[in-house]
């Protein structure tokens, strides 16, 4: 498989647009392969069509490939760890660490942190997640509310 630099040049900085991009390359790709190793390996003709859905399943859940094309990922973020939300988005491009969080509303009275941290990502073309994660003594976050900003 080849993919060229040149394909992410526009979404250089969006890591989203990115892994969205080379799903749909790296599933297109498999189909392709796949469909021409029936004659190599037998197993493939009978289980092909569960082994590309099992495929298109992971994809979709960790959102390498879209359910329509021409609509935007639904994410959900809520219970999301901070090392997760990093991993699918990149490096937030605001970051603020604070001993109070400024909505109240969406607070739990059970919820017990020692600091909140506020992340805001571009996840694609006029789209932002701004999340508030609930820091433990070890530093570990939960996102408990997030919204998506148009």
């Amino acid at each position: 498989m080849v993919v060229y630099e040149e394909d992410f040049e526009k979404i250089r900085n969006n890591k989203v647009s990115q892994r969205l991009e080379f799903g749909k390359k790296l599933f297109t790709f498999l189909t392709d392969k796949l469909s021409k190793s029936d004659k190599k390996f037998p197993y493939l003709k009978e289980n092909k069509s569960q082994i590309l859905l099992d495929i298109q399943k992971w994809c979709l859940e960790n959102y390498w490939l879209k359910e329509n094309e021409y609509e935007p990922i639904n994410f959900n973020v809520t219970n999301w760890t901070l090392q997760k939300a990093e991993l699918m988005f990149g490096k937030p491009f605001s970051k603020k660490v604070t001993d109070e969080i400024d909505r109240k509303v969406h607070l739990k009275n059970d919820l017990k942190a020692i600091k909140y941290q506020n992340l805001v990502w571009n996840i694609d073309n006029n789209r932002k997640i701004e999340s508030w994660f609930f820091l433990n003594e070890h530093k570990e976050g939960l996102c408990y509310w997030f919204e998506i900003n148009t």
